[in-house]
């Protein structure tokens, strides 16, 4: 069944039920909804139809044809007290707000995280009923973090020791996991982590 007029141009990345199950948000490369801009990168659908999140990524909220939502992929999505959090290539400034990385909803706007992460957010978790988010950067706001930092709702903390894995590089961590007490790093990894490592 087709939902709500659809959207466009580039599709959907990341689909997230809210943990009530009452609303499917869904993240991606897409600029419309029913062919009409509105909320860039980011839908919500209720079972009824497919709404904005305020002005989602980059856009006013004004100028038709943004093609913000395309510019800007996005893969990550969580809900935390309460507050939808939303990550990806997020760059950008909007009135008096810089972007980086990551964004916040509170239910009536959008707001930074601090001053964010320096680099693409891959994933977001609430893991230990804490907000986990990894990525491919190398510092949260201050923080040297290496691709997994903590939000706390004021400010960014180390989640674990991580070492750089490849010299000179990245971390290009795609995914986090806490699994039987340990926590598992994913992605592009690169010698001598071969793409996975664990912290027990």
């Amino acid at each position: 069944t087709e939902m709500g007029g659809g959207l466009g141009l580039q599709g959907v990345q990341f689909a997230y039920a809210d943990s009530l199950g009452n609303d499917l948000y869904l993240a991606g490369q897409f600029a419309y909804a029913n062919d009409l801009p509105t909320s860039p990168g980011i839908q919500l659908w209720n079972g009824n139809g497919l709404q904005a999140i305020g002005c989602g990524v980059e856009w006013d909220c004004v100028t038709p044809g943004s093609q913000a939502g395309l510019a800007n992929p996005n893969w990550a999505l969580a809900t935390w007290n309460g507050d939808l959090y939303f990550g990806g290539y997020i760059f950008f400034n909007r009135d008096g707000y810089t972007y980086n990385g990551i964004m916040r909803w509170d239910g009536s706007q959008w707001l930074p995280l601090g001053n964010g992460v320096d680099g693409p957010v891959k994933s977001i978790k609430v893991i230990d009923d804490q907000l986990i988010v990894a990525g491919w950067f190398t510092y949260a706001d201050t923080v040297l973090a290496n691709g997994l930092a903590r939000w706390d709702g004021t400010e960014w903390h180390r989640v674990l020791d991580v070492p750089v894995f490849s010299a000179g590089d990245i971390n290009y961590v795609n995914d986090v996991v806490k699994y039987q007490d340990e926590w598992y790093l994913g992605g592009n990894l690169l010698s001598p982590a071969r793409d996975l490592v664990k912290w027990n």
